[in-house]
């Protein structure tokens, strides 16, 4: 209740905030959400400590997998890389708890299937994908192998890739999922998985031994595209290749001596430094730096095979460490790896380590023949400030007398009670009503900008703007020298939603940027849709009033071309 003292006025307005403060603290911590209930990590664990409830009402998150913090992996995550575009450079490691796997021994984790070298670096080619129901059988390449059966929980990761073994059988989830596996048996899970989610993997582990044939010749799609090479690769790299296989009798042996040269020839360092401009990555590797790390080895060697026409694809993942307790082994982003998968007619394909100090892990006791998998077609394939009045004392409010009617004592006492309110109630009145003046010119102006974009025939420009300028405020700038299509690939993987495809969508831009474009429609509709896709994860990612705040009070994500 107002009375006309300010100090009391003060104190019961104080109390109110604090009863507003607290609720909506209270509310934000118990909205279910799958990343940090706040940023600081120590007040966190308090948190959860003393309520432990809360952690079970955040793990609730079915309803925001579609704007969700997980991505798609990405070796930038282990610290062995810092541009996921870019191979080489120093190492920053990221030391902690990526994941537990429950296994009978350490195996390969495969996470990122790679075919396409750059001459920088390794990007993904065509990906033809099938999709398949968790718990279902997967198509299966091999012949004979041994099974295995692995669980891995996810412990500071969240991430639409699934960590499996080559080569899986089956996957298991809690409830039923769609997950879909290219060609490559690259796995993704739609909705992604979280920390303190777990699957279990079913795969089998091919023999390598030259007596037992794996797989049928027949099994290798698009030969071609596991052989491609940049047309600036230096010269010296095939004909290093040839030198060093020269001795070799065939294929596999072939691919065993360059193996075998790399990790005796080159040095094994973290410490080294980021590739000059305009040098090859792994052409400098080869005859300059002569030292790095798995990225290093593992690009070398699939770079020198197929100059020598053998199939490969550079893959990223984990290697486990050899000890565990229980068979539980604890895995870190600092054990993120590198390696090579080759192909060889009668073999299939076959995982090569070229990393010095590094070891395939033991081989399988014994193999089975494998069942026959179904038949499945590859190719159908920020906060509101709070107001806090500063009241005067009444030896400095000034009351102005009027000369020809004087107050008396008793009138002049009643106008210095009701000051102190005024002082109040003024700006609570006046700040409401310039936000709704704001909010309405705001609304305004992106209703006329809307209005006209639709007939400016720069519109698909100034929609891909608008949508950089959404992720500019999740927290995704552009790089200072940074290609349109460089930042599509880099953000694809930090913010994805296999339905919503940014690099497609820049794709379609610079079609269109570049006069390439002949359907400009088209082009308009589909910017249009992301934009607004852009928009509802911005709404989800920020919060509604953070939202509100940013779209109707800053104006952003809104670019003012017209």
């Amino acid at each position: 209740k107002i009375t006309s003292d300010p100090k009391i006025n003060l104190t019961l307005w104080g109390k109110i905030s604090r009863e507003y403060i607290v609720t909506i603290i209270a509310l934000s911590i118990l909205l279910p959400k799958p990343d940090a209930f706040i940023n600081a990590n120590t007040l966190e664990s308090k948190l959860l400590n003393s309520l432990p409830v809360l952690s079970t009402l955040r793990q609730d998150i079915k309803h925001s997998r579609g704007f969700s913090k997980a991505t798609l992996f990405d070796f930038s995550e282990t610290g062995y890389m810092k541009d996921p575009n870019k191979l080489g450079g120093p190492v920053q490691l990221n030391h902690n708890l990526a994941l537990k796997v429950t296994s009978p021994y350490p195996l390969y984790l495969r996470g990122n299937i790679l075919t396409e070298y750059t001459g920088l670096g390794w990007h993904h080619g065509d990906q033809v994908e099938s999709t398949y129901d968790t718990n279902s059988l997967l198509l299966s390449e091999l012949k004979r192998g041994q099974e295995v059966e692995v669980t891995i929980e996810n412990i500071n990761l969240a991430s639409f890739t699934l960590f499996a073994p080559f080569q899986v059988k089956r996957i298991t989830t809690d409830e039923p999922r769609k997950i879909w596996m290219d060609i490559n048996q690259e796995l993704t899970l739609l909705g992604a998985s979280y920390k303190g989610e777990s699957y279990k993997i079913e795969a089998y582990l091919p023999e390598l031994s030259k007596e037992a044939a794996t797989v049928s010749p027949s099994i290798l799609f698009n030969r071609e595209a596991y052989l491609t090479l940049p047309d600036s690769l230096p010269k010296r790299i095939r004909s290093l290749a040839f030198y060093v296989s020269s001795k070799a009798t065939d294929p596999y042996e072939k691919a065993q001596f360059i193996r075998d040269y790399l990790r005796h020839n080159y040095t094994y360092n973290l410490d080294v430094e980021y590739l000059p401009p305009g040098e090859d990555f792994v052409d400098y590797f080869l005859f300059e730096e002569k030292q790095g790390y798995c990225t290093y080895f593992a690009s070398s060697l699939c770079v020198l095979l197929r100059s020598i026409d053998i199939p490969t694809r550079y893959v990223e993942g984990f290697l486990m460490p050899k000890a565990s307790e229980n068979n539980v082994y604890d895995v870190a982003f600092s054990n993120g790896h590198a390696w090579v998968e080759a192909y060889f007619d009668g073999y299939g394909w076959v995982t090569l380590e070229a990393t010095p100090s590094f070891d395939l892990p033991p081989p399988p006791p014994s193999t089975i023949a494998l069942a026959k998998p179904p038949e499945v077609n590859l190719y159908s394939i920020e906060n509101e400030r709070a107001l806090l009045a500063q009241l005067k004392s009444q030896d400095q409010v000034q009351v102005k007398r009027n000369s020809t009617v004087a107050l008396s004592e008793t009138e002049s006492k009643h106008l210095l009670d009701y000051l102190p309110k005024a002082v109040i109630f003024i700006p609570i009145l006046l700040v409401p009503l310039l936000l709704v003046v704001r909010f309405v010119y705001i609304w305004q102006q992106n209703a006329t900008y809307k209005k006209n974009l639709s007939k400016d025939p720069n519109r698909v420009v100034y929609l891909y703007q608008n949508i950089t300028e959404i992720y500019l405020h999740l927290g995704h700038p552009r790089f200072i020298g940074e290609t349109e299509k460089e930042y599509a690939r880099r953000i694809k993987k930090k913010i994805y939603d296999r339905d919503h495809d940014f690099e497609a969508i820049t794709a379609l831009y610079l079609f269109h940027k570049y006069g390439q474009g002949d359907d400009k429609e088209t082009t308009f509709i589909h910017l249009l849709d992301f934009f607004h896709y852009a928009e509802d994860r911005a709404q989800y990612k920020l919060g509604y009033h953070h939202y509100f705040y940013k779209k109707y009070l800053l104006g952003n994500f809104y670019t003012r071309f017209l």
